[in-house]
């Protein structure tokens, strides 16, 4: 894939990614001065039904902020990359990513082969980190 187009889709997910983030931050701010942030109801007089479902939606909201954040990291990454002239390369093996990779996944630092094996290792990381 050459410079440009990738820039193109990298600048494209970019503006996704902080318009996402963005809206999301909005929500946030709207949903706390209606949640009780504001209002006379104190925390102990919500239904406990309630305030666990307010709790699961902001952690959920939280991990997708979390989540949004890291790929903007990883495209700004890939904007580097270009700059660099390492950019559509493996970081392990060094061979060329496939075009229709980058095509997905514009930001990707990995090829297929190599992407697997970085996903292997983490849900390795992550079970023993849950089993202690």
């Amino acid at each position: 894939m050459d410079a440009e187009r990738a820039r193109g889709l990298l600048r494209q997910e970019e503006d996704r990614i902080e318009g996402m983030l963005a809206g999301q931050h909005a929500q946030d701010r709207g949903e706390d001065t209606a949640d009780g942030a504001g209002s006379t109801q104190s925390p102990a007089d919500q239904h406990p039904a309630d305030a666990a479902s307010d709790l699961a939606d902001r952690e959920t909201r939280a991990s997708v902020s979390e989540q949004g954040q890291e790929r903007l990291e990883d495209v700004r990454a890939a904007l580097g990359r270009i700059d660099e002239g390492t950019y559509g390369h493996c970081e392990v093996c060094g061979r060329p990513i496939d075009d229709e990779r980058l095509e997905l996944r514009p930001e990707a630092r990995y090829c297929v082969e190599h992407q697997q094996e970085q996903e292997r290792i983490i849900r390795a990381q992550a079970g023993r980190d849950r089993h202690g």
